[in-house]
């Protein structure tokens, strides 16, 4: 009987244990912020929108947009072997937060991640790093930028050029052509050439 009942401690305790754990790791995880941007019950319009003001806190802060023009001509008639779109990473150091593919939308995860990656995201005007990175489950950085001093209402584009062996990125101001999908390459006009950097 003894036994019995030290066991039945035991277990208790045991139990008691586990649920406590268990409840430190749901409020240590409660309080951590999110990587992944809210767009719950927003359209598809409504989500790029929220992707592209996250860094604008205030209605009256002047800012630049910033985006990347994609290797593949359009992500929309891409095949599955396309590279992943390149699109901002963080920006001084504070991530951009992406938003998850729905599983009932219609789109695959490269247009998805192609929508994010041509959008225009509203930078603070003033002096900033910008780090950019492949759009994808990693989701992580691979360049970083030089500080540039980004004018407000001016539309900066990365760009990269030459070839393997011999590649750079380089960061262009742009115009949009509106006859084309911004998807489409052929919808920027680029500009003046802001700075060029080699990269690996």
């Amino acid at each position: 009987m003894q036994r019995k009942y030290l066991f039945s401690i035991a277990v208790s305790t045991a139990l008691l244990s586990a649920c406590t754990t268990m409840n430190s790791t749901a409020t240590s995880n409660s309080a951590a912020p999110s990587t992944k941007l809210d767009v719950s019950g927003l359209s598809d319009a409504q989500k790029i929108d929220a992707y592209s003001n996250q860094l604008i806190k205030d209605q009256n802060t002047k800012y630049a947009t910033f985006t990347n023009l994609q290797v593949v001509r359009d992500y929309r008639m891409a095949s599955a072997q396309a590279p992943n779109p390149y699109g901002i990473y963080a920006v001084d150091g504070v991530p951009v937060k992406k938003f998850s593919n729905s599983f009932f939308g219609n789109s695959g995860w490269y247009l998805h991640a192609a929508k994010m990656a041509t959008a225009a995201v509203k930078i603070p005007a003033g002096e900033h790093v910008v780090e950019l990175g492949q759009i994808n489950i990693w989701n992580d950085s691979s360049i970083t930028l030089p500080k540039i001093n980004y004018q407000a209402d001016t539309n900066y584009i990365a760009v990269f050029e030459g070839s393997k062996g011999n590649r750079s990125i380089a960061i262009y101001t742009y115009d949009q052509d509106d006859r084309f999908s911004r998807m489409d390459r052929d919808s920027i006009i680029l500009k003046d050439k802001i700075i060029s950097q080699k990269i690996d």
